[in-house]
């Protein structure tokens, strides 16, 4: 079988929908067997998503809808797979699409990329009903799809991320942990939540618990937030000057992937107050690193969690607040949730995940 894989977020994003797309690939090469793999992508390297001109978007739109078809029948593909929302109107062979999440229609006001938004939103329920099968990453996500396209059940697949299984699970040295913790300039102890600076993620919230829990005389942490400014968060750096605690928290912006298990290692507690997730990775990340997890009780991520961290009201400051002082001054319950956290985490496998995906490509390619 002759695979055909649409990579170009590979080039224009280091987000989510990136790190997936890379995994999948890159097991999917170790589990094909005599199937060829074919990678198509347009953009230039490390050209980013939001500086993209309108002259870019329009010539990889052209791309998409007339070059990329043409390469496809020269190729003589059998089984095509668009990974990022995308796809060709029309295509020669069997397809399959990517949706991780329909953020984008369910919350459009916590984005600003108008031209991602009018785009998606006129494209996608046409592609889903064209495409011959649709995976997303949760529960969640496949109802979401459902319940907003009207699409069966049967048409999607759920194929889940996982985390690198050496990379997070693999143990570090505490030499290791405090050399990571004196480059990135880390407080002794520290609360640390990891995500792009954006209205879901509910950082805003997730500080104003922060001051509650110094209220509580529970103020010998700080709080760390890791992740790239994305868009509308200037109520973020609002809500820190607002409550005098410049000296308290520390956004540390991107942090490569082969430096976050340190960051794992090294906090006393994962923080994850998103309102609105297809998944959730860094809940597995700090999960598998045996950081104790307190995140939102919303869309997919108690699939995510399981038994294994506290599930709060994002909504809530209070609740935010009272779990993570919970943890913080229990000892024992923070060990427990440590354990049942690895376990957890032990569950979600990239070559697993590549290989429920290359049994879809062998189901349409016979459908």
């Amino acid at each position: 079988m002759r695979i055909g894989i649409e990579s170009s977020v590979l080039r224009v994003s280091r987000a989510g929908s990136a790190v997936y797309t890379e995994n999948l690939i890159s097991h999917l090469q170790n589990v094909c067997g005599d199937h060829r793999l074919f990678l198509y992508g347009f953009g230039r390297q490390g050209e980013r998503t939001p500086g993209r001109r309108l002259e870019s978007v329009v010539r990889d739109t052209v791309w998409m809808h007339l070059g990329l078809p043409l390469r496809v029948w020269r190729d003589r593909i059998d089984v095509f797979h668009a990974t990022a929302f995308s796809a060709p109107l029309a295509l020669p062979c069997r397809s399959v699409l990517t949706v991780l999440d329909l953020t984008f229609v369910k919350y459009p006001g916590w984005f600003d990329h108008r031209w991602f938004y009018f785009y998606t939103r006129a494209m996608l329920p046409i592609l889903a009903r064209r495409v011959d099968r649709i995976v997303t990453i949760s529960e969640c996500s496949k109802r979401d799809l459902m319940e907003c396209y009207g699409l069966p059940g049967a048409k999607i697949r759920i194929i889940p991320p996982a985390v690198d299984h050496e990379l997070f699970h693999g143990r570090h040295d505490q030499r290791s942990v405090e050399a990571a913790r004196e480059r990135f300039g880390l407080p002794g102890k520290y609360i640390l939540s990891v995500g792009t600076l954006e209205p879901r993620k509910n950082f805003s919230l997730l500080v104003e618990s922060f001051a509650l829990l110094r209220k509580w005389k529970i103020d010998d942490y700080r709080l760390v937030i890791a992740g790239e400014k994305g868009w509308k968060y200037d109520q973020i750096f609002r809500t820190v000057r607002d409550l005098g605690l410049e000296d308290e928290v520390r956004f540390l912006g991107y942090v490569p992937t082969e430096d976050l298990p340190l960051l794992y290692r090294g906090a006393e507690l994962f923080v994850y107050p998103s309102l609105y997730e297809g998944f959730g990775v860094p809940i597995l990340e700090a999960m598998a690193c045996g950081c104790p997890v307190v995140a939102s009780d919303r869309a997919s991520i108690p699939e995510v969690c399981g038994a294994a961290g506290i599930l709060v009201a994002p909504e809530d400051r209070d609740d935010v607040a009272e779990a993570m002082g919970r943890v913080l001054s229990d000892p024992s319950l923070a060990d427990a949730m440590r354990v049942r956290g690895r376990e957890r985490a032990e569950g979600f496998r990239w070559e697993t995940s590549a290989r429920a995906l290359l049994l879809l490509y062998e189901e349409c390619a016979r459908s």
